[in-house]
């Protein structure tokens, strides 16, 4: 081939073009074309040589250009995918008994790549220079059979991944970097050595300030496909890795996404709208995340452990999206490097004009999680987080312009449950001992009322010993205690944590992550369990009471004469009307629905203040109560909130009707009922159990109730003057007209001998 050149050495302009022949190798490009994976634009002043230097480029008779290796040499790689190469024979021959698997794909969906280009590409040349390793321009290689590892999901039939672990022995602990496992000279760190993952998590230590203004620096090393190292970049938004288009952006992540989750304490949720087809023109790069700090001396970098959820083993994943305990359990597979979205490993064919087709599916990180928990009893220091993520496929096929998904961003900051659950366990036994103390008095109380001799002979009492009824009252008595002392102490519990969590200006306290409440293994599920017990055990309770209610005995006593005429005659037939006892029921009926607080009232204002104002948001893991940022709520804070609000709504209700509104603005209702029946002069006897119940005496003073509006107002008068008895019982205190009565057997057995006479004996039972 010959080269056309118009000036000299010196730049002088010649007076003709001349031609020169190439040197042996090279070519003169007469049109633009890829040869060896490279595109070449044409030049016919320049010789142009092959993408490797163990090549040599020639032209055919019919103007076709190629790329030859020498003779000791083989040519690797897919050109459509990259540049191909040379690569020493002796050098590959160990790895192409094994190529074809390496090649193969098989994707969390089932489906498989048997030949994915780009592993075809770059695997015989990454793994020969890898393992004979002469260079340090080699490393390069290494890090193109890690990505490759990492393509494959670190797959323990991964050959890739299988080659990298075979070489990292080879070299040897003596050329282990800084003593760590799995870290050899010239070689990526793609695994956390060691059997036992939660120590490797708690391996390091990181120390934060005391304050909740710390925020965490994490660094980004960056790879490129090829094994290249770009350099480190700050991690920023750089999770929230895809965006939407317009006009969805707002709905995607980028660059403005938030990133206040970096402050030490901030436990987040976010959720953002990902595009998928953009991803298909972006560049493969694979990271390495780090946490970056400072002392006194120089700047250091702290890896962060990465778990990924499909990772598989022998068929199982080890890698629980949520860990039993913070950061990672025993049993997980820690690794180092991950990538954000895979948009390579599923192409298989080239296209016309020598460029790689569209794969046939992309991978992307649909969930990813960062965890950071507290040392043990030292608050001013962390754990370095742990990075979990998740990988989901979908089908390029399936993708159209406006496709997108949903990707879940999740970072929590937490503590060693230990404490949590030892703290709490401990109140929960204290508790049960009074729970048991009072319903001991309780029990003895209600036998107490209930016992009765019912014969001048015989101690045998009515509860007959121990039967239904007895078990039943047990159970009851034993319900209602519960709800009695584990409300307030749950109350005070959750208050306890939502002062420190929320108002601490030092790192003190940090809760556990709340996730997976129903877990046995959650530090969690004891509140949560005892929540719903709790719940249940007062329905229950007041279901029977509102029973019990409803078959109360309810009796009224007219003490009204029937008026008498001068000649001795009733002056109406029929005697008393009854009339008086008629609205005096009804009265008794609308009292029954009178409460000290109104429901409605205090669900409206717990809406308004809750909801209408955000101040349900109180409730997030954000150690700052004036951040009012919606997020996840924390089950105890949450609780802790609602019944702060629920209690100053109920009892400032109840303060307005006690200090204002039946002091100054009227009368307490049920004194007015006791005032009307000692208007219309009836008695009422309520027994709510058998031997146990309350009277009101209401005989009034007067002679008579039935009369007209002026003689009811004349006998107001005259007892207003003080003429008239005093409306209290004979033998009680001045004043009091209401009673707690407890009846005698005998006298239970004729009330109820004369009730069944009146209603019948088939109505009368009492429960």
């Amino acid at each position: 081939m010959m080269m056309l050149y118009e000036t000299d050495v010196a730049g002088t302009k010649l007076s003709s073009k001349q031609c020169e022949a190439c040197p042996v190798g090279t070519a003169v490009v007469t049109s633009s074309q890829y040869i060896a994976g490279v595109y070449y634009k044409a030049d016919r002043y320049s010789c142009q040589s092959c993408p490797d230097q163990n090549m040599q480029m020639s032209v055919s008779s019919t103007g076709v250009y190629s790329c030859v290796c020498g003779a000791s040499y083989q040519l690797v790689g897919v050109s459509g995918i990259g540049p191909q190469s040379c690569v020493l024979i002796t050098n590959t021959q160990s790895f192409l008994s094994q190529a074809s698997t390496a090649y193969r794909m098989t994707y969390l969906s089932g489906s498989v790549v048997e030949n994915s280009l780009t592993i075809q590409h770059y695997y015989l040349q990454a793994a020969s220079q890898c393992q004979f390793f002469g260079s340090p321009d080699d490393v390069r290689y290494c890090q193109q059979l890690a990505n490759l590892c990492v393509l494959q999901l670190y797959g323990d039939s991964s050959i890739p991944c299988i080659n990298h672990q075979t070489i990292i022995k080879l070299r040897g602990t003596l050329s282990q970097v800084r003593g760590i496992t799995n870290w050899a000279y010239g070689q990526p760190w793609l695994y956390f050595g060691g059997t036992d993952a939660t120590a490797v998590c708690t391996s390091n230590i990181y120390l934060i300030k005391k304050k909740f203004d710390s925020v965490l620096k994490y660094m980004l090393g960056v790879y490129t496909m090829n094994g290249t190292f770009i350099g480190w970049k700050p991690l920023e938004a750089g999770l929230s890795y895809c965006t939407n288009g317009a006009p969805y952006t707002s709905h995607g992540g980028g660059e403005s996404a938030a990133t206040d989750w970096q402050i030490v304490g901030y436990s987040r949720d976010y959720s953002f709208r990902c595009e998928l087809q953009p991803l298909l023109q972006r560049e493969q790069l694979f990271y390495e995340l780090f946490l970056y700090g400072q002392n006194a001396n120089n700047a250091y970098y702290v890896p962060v452990p990465v778990r990924i959820t499909n990772i598989a083993e022998n068929g199982v994943s080890p890698n629980a999206q949520y860990p039993k305990v913070p950061l990672c359990d025993s049993s997980d597979v820690l690794v180092r490097r991950f990538f954000l979205f895979d948009v390579v490993s599923a192409i298989t064919s080239i296209n016309s004009d020598n460029t790689a087709a569209t794969p046939t599916t992309i991978r992307y990180a649909s969930f990813i999680s960062i965890e950071a928990s507290q040392v043990i009893n030292t608050p001013s220091r962390i754990y370095p987080p742990v990075l979990t993520i998740t990988y989901t496929e979908v089908s390029t096929s399936t993708i159209t312009v406006r496709s997108v998904v949903d990707v879940q961003l999740s970072t929590a900051y937490t503590s060693d449950p230990s404490a949590f659950r030892t703290t709490f366990y401990s109140l929960f036994i204290t508790i049960m001992v009074f729970t048991g103390l009072l319903f001991a008095v309780r029990y003895r109380n209600w036998n107490a009322r209930n016992a009765r001799v019912l014969s001048a002979d015989t101690i045998t009492t009515e509860l007959g010993g121990f039967n239904i009824s007895t078990i039943r009252e047990l159970l009851l008595i034993a319900m209602n205690t519960w709800v009695l002392m584990f409300l307030p102490f749950t109350i005070m519990y959750a208050w306890y944590f939502f002062v420190y969590i929320k108002i601490q200006y030092l790192l003190t306290v940090m809760l556990p992550p709340d996730r997976d409440y129903y877990s046995k293994g959650s530090p969690y599920y004891v509140f949560y369990a005892n929540m719903h017990v709790m719940f249940f055990l007062q329905l229950t309770y007041v279901l029977v009471m509102i029973y019990r209610q409803c078959k109360a005995d309810l009796f009224f006593i007219d003490w009204e004469p029937s008026k008498v005429t001068a000649d001795g005659k009733q002056s109406r037939q029929g005697g008393v009307s009854v009339w008086r006892t008629i609205l005096v029921a009804n009265e008794w009926t609308e009292l029954q629905t009178i409460r000290k607080t109104d429901i409605r009232f205090t669900l409206m204002f717990l809406a308004l203040i809750l909801l209408g104002q955000g101040l349900d948001y109180n409730a997030t893991l954000q150690p700052d109560l004036d951040n009012k940022s919606p997020g996840p709520l924390n089950v105890i804070l949450r609780f802790a909130n609602t019944t702060f609000f629920w209690l100053i709504l109920s009892y400032g209700q109840y303060l307005w009707r006690f200090m204002i509104a039946e002091r100054y603005l009227g009368e307490p209702p049920e004194r007015l009922f006791v005032d009307f029946c000692t208007i219309a002069k009836i008695s009422v006897i309520v027994l709510d159990e058998k031997y146990h119940g309350y009277y009101l005496h209401c005989r009034s003073p007067h002679q008579y109730a039935d009369g007209t509006m002026t003689e009811l107002v004349e006998m107001l008068h005259k007892e207003e003057a003080g003429l008239t008895t005093d409306r209290s019982l004979d033998g009680a205190p001045p004043e009091v007209q209401t009673f707690q009565i407890f009846v005698s057997g005998e006298w239970r057995t004729s009330f109820d001998k004369i009730k069944d006479a009146m209603v019948g004996a088939g109505k009368s039972e009492m429960r």
